[in-house]
């Protein structure tokens, strides 16, 4: 598979390595160079987020949400419990 260096010095990944490595925009990755003239591509892997991040980044994302328990004006657990009870 070949591919063609711009005058910007851009390179296209082709469309079956993308989807095979599931490439996304911005996506780091590792270039490097052996002895014999070889160009080595590799994905850099992200640093896993700290569960302080995790909350950061998700704590609150569900508060606009219009569930059903909200509908029906109840708590979740006795809304949860009330449905269990009704499958039965």
């Amino acid at each position: 598979m070949t591919t063609t260096l711009s005058s910007k010095y851009q390179v296209v990944i082709p469309k079956v390595i993308r989807r095979k490595y599931s490439l996304k925009p911005d996506q780091k990755m590792e270039i490097t160079d052996t002895v014999a003239g070889q160009i080595v591509v590799k994905l850099a892997r992200p640093t896993p987020m700290t569960h302080q991040e995790v909350i950061d980044r998700y704590a609150g994302a569900l508060a606009g949400v219009d569930t059903p328990w909200k509908r029906a004006g109840k708590d979740p657990a006795i809304w949860l419990r009330q449905q269990r009870d009704a499958d039965r």
